[in-house]
């Protein structure tokens, strides 16, 4: 596995596990650091449930994938669109009128990237 990519996997084992650990535990403070907000118990457990068992789920999925070179093509083709589907909210959001602050714009440039060197590899180049 290239330099590259190994990177990316084990920055996205390690963030994805770290973020949805977090959101488990205590989602509306973690969610409030980014500015998103909670009223409710149903917005609470949905919180829980995305960003806490959905971002915890995918890094263990990649680390699974990490531990054997034959699972890279799987590591490459959900980062893909794990990082493409992310972008592609931010980008509809901004089309559609809500601002992108820094953190929002800085997000979208690596998940960019990212989704750019997962179809380079994907593509063999």
């Amino acid at each position: 596995m290239e330099l590259a990519q190994a990177g990316l996997l084990w920055f996205s084992v390690v963030s994805f596990g770290v973020i949805g650990l977090l959101f488990l535990y205590d989602p509306v403070r973690w969610a409030g650091s980014l500015d998103i907000e909670a009223r409710t118990d149903v917005g609470r457990v949905d919180l829980r449930a995305t960003y806490g068992g959905g971002f915890l789920a995918l890094g263990l999925f990649w680390f699974w994938c990490a531990l054997d070179p034959s699972r890279s093509s799987a590591a490459l083709w959900s980062m893909a669109l794990v990082y493409g589907g992310l972008a592609l909210g931010r980008v509809l959001g901004g089309l559609a009128g809500h601002k992108l602050d820094p953190k929002m714009t800085w997000f979208l440039i690596f998940e960019l990237a990212a989704v750019a060197l997962c179809v380079a590899r994907i593509a063999g180049v």
